[in-house]
């Protein structure tokens, strides 16, 4: 299937999707509520016309603008429940620290990527995980990174705090499980978003190449021979996020085209 269409059924979930107003956040956002979902979108730059503009349905849809490394959690999942009650799922989106080798990031970018990537999520977890708890249902999904599996040139910020953020969903995962939560990361590849083109376009200028040739150099490494939809890498959120995930918990999905190499 392709679009923002899906098979699951997400009728009366509430699903808090943090960095939902783009890229692979909001292609997931889509999924969710072409199955029915009420959504809050949570971002720096969202807004309800926005969203609108995106087919996201304004009578299911609330936008919440906000910084979630600055917000108080507690304050923006009461407003997300005070407009669609209680949360069920949450997804972790969003973009990734600043790009750069050990020798070029002092301490402040270290720092700004811990609050990112591994303090946010956290605080915002502990502010939406009651509401599953009290239910004994609950689905919180992450999007990481594939250099949680094979470290990334020139992203040592991101390889670094994610594998922290993985292993904190992981000690999660098996801690609410009793309570019906469960708790997923989901790997994307090279995936067209405008981080990826971003990444490319920095590579390009690094290697005296075009966009054009770092990009079919990335594709002939990819054993189906091109980068992923945002649609494709939804699907596989949906997937977590749905009832039919009620056995699969503390696990990576992987959504790469079968670029990632390992064997764990």
């Amino acid at each position: 299937m392709t679009g923002s269409g899906t098979s699951h059924d997400f009728v009366g979930r509430h699903a808090l999707v943090i960095g939902g107003s783009a890229g692979l956040g909001l292609a997931s956002a889509k999924k969710l509520a072409a199955g029915g979902a009420r959504l809050t979108v949570v971002s720096r730059s969202v807004t309800p016309e926005g969203l609108s503009a995106e087919g996201l349905p304004r009578e299911r849809t609330l936008a919440l603008q906000a910084d979630t490394v600055k917000v108080d959690a507690g304050q923006l999942v009461q407003q997300a429940r005070s407009a669609f009650g209680p949360i069920d799922t949450l997804i972790l989106s969003g973009g990734g620290p600043k790009p750069g080798t050990f020798v070029s990031l002092n301490d402040e970018d270290w720092t700004a990527a811990y609050e990112l990537l591994l303090l946010a999520p956290v605080r915002i977890i502990r502010a939406a995980l009651p509401d599953m708890q009290d239910a004994n249902f609950g689905r919180i999904v992450a999007v990481l990174s594939s250099g949680v599996k094979q470290p990334l040139p020139n992203l040592i910020l991101s390889n670094a705090l994610r594998a922290g953020a993985l292993g904190m969903l992981q000690s999660l995962a098996r801690e609410v499980a009793p309570q019906g939560v469960t708790v997923n990361g989901v790997v994307p590849g090279r995936i067209d978003t405008d981080r990826v083109r971003d990444l490319d376009a920095r590579a390009a200028v690094r290697e005296n190449r075009t966009p054009e040739e770092v990009r079919e150099r990335s594709q002939a490494t990819i054993p189906l021979g091109r980068y992923g939809r945002s649609d494709e890498f939804a699907s596989a959120v949906a997937y977590l996020a749905s009832r039919d995930a009620s056995y699969v918990t503390g696990s990576l999905l992987e959504v790469d085209g079968g670029l990632i190499n390992t064997l764990t």
